[in-house]
């Protein structure tokens, strides 16, 4: 098995495919922002080599790349920049097109992808636009690459979207109010998958590129109401955790305003109206055994009372 570069590897998903992968014994290129923070060093003292650099410097890039078989890394949004994640994307497609070495890449964007088009709120606004056209581009740009091989992953909502840091941005009322405002009404089952599987999975992916190859697959790993999950997360968190369910019409009314509530409203028109046959569809574990919502609480307890000991 030959180098592969993780690009953002201090990120969640970045991260985790580049700990799955040295865990095993394999050679791993990192490309990170700042070789000096505590997650990058992490990853060195764990045997990852260090680029320093950013997916808008193409030189640091190839730097990174040189020698290296497979690539993985994540579409990522910028809320000031919208044009970043494409140019980002095509700056790691044309230098491993470049390479000589690249034989797979490996891109994460996001659930719902294969027919998010037919929902009528995808475009609701235009951040919402611009997020989904991006996900498109950056997925066609790989699949164009004329590589060998590659493999787009789409996961579901994250499971570490409850815990800090990313639940103060998530759900900032349950974390500090108690009370979850969601579009999404009580018996919605949502579907959740650790960020940990998601690097087990694209590691799989590396590791197997004959058997991953032009798969285009969503990850997910627990399908659970969201009345289930504030009685997970309430158990965990030792608090009496609330669930707020806004009707729909005033659910639309604040999401203009709310991305995360929009991401709600899509995911709900994209499973209770659009396809519905999807809804109860088997989520698929790839052999990887991945973990449960509750098993993720359990591992996680302490960040879990950390981020909701102030709801009185």
């Amino acid at each position: 098995m030959g180098k592969t570069l993780i690009i953002g590897a201090t990120g969640k998903q970045a991260g985790a495919t580049a700990r799955s992968l040295l865990k095993g014994g394999h050679e791993v290129h990192a490309l990170v922002r700042n070789p000096e923070s505590e997650p990058a060093k992490a990853l060195e003292a764990q045997g990852a080599v260090l680029f320093k650099g950013n997916t808008d410097d193409i030189d640091s890039i190839k730097a990174a790349i040189a020698g290296t078989s497979a690539v993985f890394w994540v579409s990522m949004p910028s809320f000031t920049d919208m044009e970043e994640e494409v140019r980002g994307t095509n700056n790691i497609v044309s230098a491993a097109q470049q390479s000589g070495s690249v034989k797979h890449l490996v891109y994460s964007t996001v659930g719902l992808m294969a027919n998010i088009k037919q929902t009528q709120l995808w475009d609701a606004n235009p951040f919402a636009k611009v997020y989904w056209e991006n996900k498109f581009a950056g997925e066609a740009a790989v699949r164009s690459s004329g590589l060998p091989y590659y493999t787009i992953l789409r996961p579901m909502e994250f499971m570490s979207n409850f815990i800090l840091p990313l639940a103060s941005f998530q759900f900032p009322d349950m974390a500090t109010t108690g009370v979850w405002n969601s579009a999404y009404p009580p018996e919605f089952r949502n579907v959740y998958i650790d960020t940990e599987d998601i690097g087990r999975a694209a590691a799989a992916a590396v590791l197997d590129p004959e058997a991953w190859n032009g798969r285009e697959v969503e990850l997910g790993a627990d399908r659970i109401s969201v009345r289930e999950v504030v009685e997970l997360v309430s158990a965990a968190a030792g608090k009496d955790l609330k669930l707020h369910s806004y009707g729909k019409e005033e659910a639309l009314k604040v999401a203009e305003q709310n991305p995360v509530l929009l991401g709600q409203a899509v995911r709900q028109e994209y499973y209770a109206e659009k396809f519905p046959e999807l809804y109860d569809a088997p989520l698929e574990d790839f052999g990887l055994k991945f973990k449960t919502l509750k098993e993720f609480l359990d591992e996680n307890k302490e960040l879990v009372v950390e981020t909701y000991k102030n709801v009185q």
